[in-house]
């Protein structure tokens, strides 16, 4: 991209780009996530694909094997209003990815998304299992549930005293 607000880069896989609006400058960041592969070098976290450094996602297929559309409503730098469509994981592959990312990370952003995405939740309880049906038994979904049921006997950062 070129112009007056190039996107640069803190971390590896991290992109910034300024964009100015009616409230003032805002920094928007966006980042790229690959699934984590077999090939992955040990202690690999990053891949480049196509020119572009990522960061490499444990369970990152079940983020991309079943999406929604959804849209997003927005002003551009201009004042034009638009609406663009984008595609999201679907709610199954999302609360198992963010199951695990909080199992390793212990992090309560992990903890409030699924909060989040359950509360919004737009079917039933029922919908909701019924929609769990294919994933019962994966490598995936057999890790989130261990990493519940072992979440309790894992000391927090606040129980190591850090």
């Amino acid at each position: 991209m070129s112009g007056q607000n190039p996107l640069r880069s803190r971390e590896r896989f991290q992109y910034f780009r300024t964009v100015i609006t009616d409230l003032g400058p805002v920094d928007v960041r966006v980042d790229f996530l690959t699934p984590e592969t077999e090939d992955k070098a040990p202690g690999g976290s990053y891949r480049s694909v196509q020119g572009i450094d990522t960061l490499t996602l444990k369970g990152g297929d079940l983020a991309f094997a079943r999406t929604e559309e959804g849209e997003v409503l927005g002003k551009l730098p201009d004042g034009e209003n638009v609406v663009v469509s984008v595609q999201v994981t679907s709610t199954v592959p999302f609360l198992i990815l963010k199951s695990l990312a909080l199992f390793d990370r212990r992090e309560r952003k992990d903890a409030y998304d699924i909060y989040h995405r359950l509360k919004n939740y737009p079917g039933e309880l029922e919908d909701l299992v019924k929609e769990f049906e294919p994933y019962w038994g994966t490598n995936w979904s057999k890790r989130a549930w261990i990493g519940w049921q072992c979440s309790s006997l894992v000391p927090t950062r606040k129980d190591r005293g850090s």
